[in-house]
């Protein structure tokens, strides 16, 4: 199963693997310990299956720290396939409490290799092209596979190739748990399988090929609906779900797709929870997730996930997270998820002043005043209904902030102030 997961071997018969697992050997580390010294050359292959590595170089008699490696990277790939390598040494050391590593030592695997002349090929060619692709083809192939991007276009597919990562989980090691709120990433099984249950009881297995969370990384459902377990050593993909929304902003011809799978569903998302627009039709609430594009903030930055500055002049909805807005007159206003602010710019009043302020990595529904116009022309008749409930939202807060209660003779003249204003 750790063999299959590595891109250099995803290809190789399944009698193949076999033999190769048969001569290496799993070892077992802990936090600190060095899974590889650099400076030590040897012709083992590595792979990490549990855990973390952190990459340590000396430079000028200290230790540098360079930076990290997960679940299915492979150490010394090019030493052990005689492959030129650019890189520099460096020292691997256990960044986890407890780390898993598959060792396969050159001599052992040449021997398997003398059985299988299909793969003798296979493996001459590697060295021959002496280039790696880091794994991004075949995890290009892994999201292709999958029914809900089935039909999206290749720079999409090669932006989530990227993104995602491998993860191992022990035997009875909780993948996703159901009512939780979490990043809502998505998961593709790689290798071994997982159960799934729900309330408690058991639904189904889940093996390698089959994925789960897609409602969750759509955005289409906050919590997640089921306990996934792993029965086994389970060898996953994640999509994150930051990820997905960085590659759909770069790609937002892909949106409609997404739509089409959410009514599919007979889902409609985040633009339920708009307070403004309770108790409109379903088209409307559609064309708002249609047209009003989601992000997920930078940390304490008001743009996105990949640094692009995003609109102040817009109504904005909290989807996850908190955002904070530092204004000159009325200190710091916080909004939490589910609540939304700078409502009265759809009609044509200035925003809120001050500084836009995410706390973490928020994720946002932004609608300027152009998307309004584009989604009330298309449901005109809905037009007045929209327009009331805006006027209603400032006035309630409107009268909060000066500290009136609803139905106070105050209350009743800030409305009615309101509504000469718009």
């Amino acid at each position: 199963q750790a063999l299959k997961g590595m891109q250099i071997f995803a290809s190789c018969d399944l009698p193949f693997l076999r033999a190769v697992a048969s001569v290496s050997e799993r070892k077992v580390f802990f936090a600190g310990d060095a899974c590889r010294e650099e400076g030590v050359m040897d012709d083992t292959l590595r792979v990490i299956e549990f855990g973390r590595c952190r990459v340590e170089r000396r430079q000028g008699g200290a230790v540098k720290h360079c930076g990290w490696c997960d679940v299915g990277t492979v150490l010394g790939e090019r030493r052990f396939f005689n492959m030129q390598s650019n890189w520099p040494d460096a020292s691997f050391r256990i960044a986890t409490p407890l780390a898993l590593l598959l060792f396969i030592p050159r001599q052992s695997f040449n021997g398997v290799l003398e059985n299988y002349p299909s793969e003798q090929q296979r493996f001459r060619l590697v060295k021959e092209t002496n280039k790696t692709d880091g794994g991004n083809a075949r995890r290009e192939h892994d999201a292709a596979s999958l029914s809900i991007l089935q039909g999206c276009g290749p720079g999409f597919l090669q932006a989530i190739a990227g993104c995602i990562r491998t993860v191992t989980y022990k035997i009875g090691q909780t993948i996703t748990v159901q009512g939780a709120v979490d990043s809502g990433s998505m998961y593709i099984i790689k290798g071994g399988s997982a159960e799934i249950y729900v309330n408690h009881r058991f639904v189904k297995e889940v093996h390698s090929g089959e994925s789960f969370g897609e409602l969750a990384i759509l955005g289409f459902v906050k919590r997640r609906s089921a306990v996934v377990r792993a029965k086994e050593i389970c060898i996953v993909l994640e999509m994150p779900r930051a990820a997905f929304i960085a590659a759909l902003e770069d790609h937002p011809e892909e949106q409609e797709h997404f739509q089409k799978i959410g009514r599919q569903h007979g889902v409609v998302v985040a633009s339920t929870q708009w307070p403004l627009f309770e108790g409109a039709s379903q088209k409307l609430l559609s064309l708002i997730n249609l047209y009003a594009r989601k992000h997920i903030t930078a940390k304490g930055h008001w743009s996105t996930f990949n640094g692009e500055q995003l609109p102040e002049q817009a109504a904005i909805l909290v989807l996850r997270g908190e955002m904070r807005v530092v204004t000159p007159d009325k200190g710091e206003l916080v909004f939490t998820e589910g609540t939304c602010f700078n409502e009265q710019l759809l009609f044509g009043l200035p925003p809120l002043e001050g500084r836009l302020q995410p706390q973490g990595n928020c994720e946002v529904q932004i609608m300027t005043a152009d998307i309004f116009d584009r989604v009330v022309l298309e449901c005109p008749t809905e037009r007045d209904f929209i327009m009331q409930r805006i006027v209603n939202e400032i006035a309630r807060k409107a009268e909060q902030s000066m500290g009136f209660g609803r139905g106070d003779p105050g209350g009743a003249l800030v409305l009615s102030t309101v509504i000469q204003v718009a």
